[in-house]
């Protein structure tokens, strides 16, 4: 264990390498729920109980964390890179201004968690409940968000950047004014989703049903896009 100079109120704290699966990371500080600004490289959480602890501002770099439990834990202004986490347990955390960069999040349970002005970059998250979670300013780029469930997420006014929705639960999501950028929508459920404003020239559709037409009213179409809709239809223009 190396210890580094102090960030804010206390030593950051350098765990390289340690193997904690199946464990507690209490056990590192007995009776401390604390470690704000530690810096976690290559470690082994798979498992592990990381519940209700603070991490506020530390990073985790290379770290394992598959079936780990962060439910109710603050990571709020944390930075992780190359952390894989499939099937981590994040309900109720608070992730408020986190940075993700290529991680691996693929069926994770983040209901609940507030997510307020985090960002993904590069991040799989197939198959994540990401339902009723706060994401005021949240911003996803170059990530598969396919399968996910997305019911009622907001992505009002964001900017949609190599995100693949397919087959994602999508009823109810606000997508108004939202610009879709080499996006991938086929086979996503879109029912009851607002898209007024919306641009989607840069997603992939696919075919649409009627109901999903419908809910396209208002929204920036190109014009092989309408051709496709046109042609699904079986209708013939002249």
């Amino acid at each position: 264990m190396m210890v580094t100079p102090a960030r804010k109120r206390q030593p950051t704290v350098t765990l390289v390498d340690q193997d904690l699966a199946g464990g507690s990371l209490k056990a590192k500080q007995p009776g401390s729920r604390d470690f704000r600004g530690w810096e976690f490289q290559g470690c082994n959480f798979e498992a592990a109980d990381l519940t209700r602890l603070d991490f506020t501002e530390a990073s985790f770099t290379g770290c394992k964390m598959a079936g780990s439990s962060l439910r109710g834990s603050c990571i709020a202004e944390t930075h992780w890179k190359g952390v894989q986490a499939a099937k981590a347990d994040l309900v109720s955390c608070d992730a408020a201004a986190a940075q993700f960069e290529t991680c691996n999040f693929s069926n994770c349970d983040w209901s609940r968690a507030k997510l307020g002005h985090a960002v993904f970059a590069g991040c799989k998250l197939t198959g994540g409940n990401l339902s009723e979670v706060m994401n005021l300013g949240i911003s996803f780029r170059q990530c598969a968000l396919n399968h996910a469930n997305l019911r009622g997420f907001s992505f009002r006014k964001a900017v949609l950047d190599g995100i693949d929705f397919t087959e994602a639960d999508l009823t109810g999501a606000d997508f108004r004014e939202a610009q879709f950028r080499d996006c991938n929508l086929l086979g996503a459920t879109l029912r009851q989703a607002k898209l007024q404003g919306a641009d989607l020239r840069g997603a992939q559709l696919g075919q649409l049903s009627l109901a999903d037409i419908a809910i396209l009213k208002s929204a920036i179409i190109s014009r092989a896009q309408a051709g496709a809709i046109v042609s699904a239809l079986g209708i013939v223009v002249m």
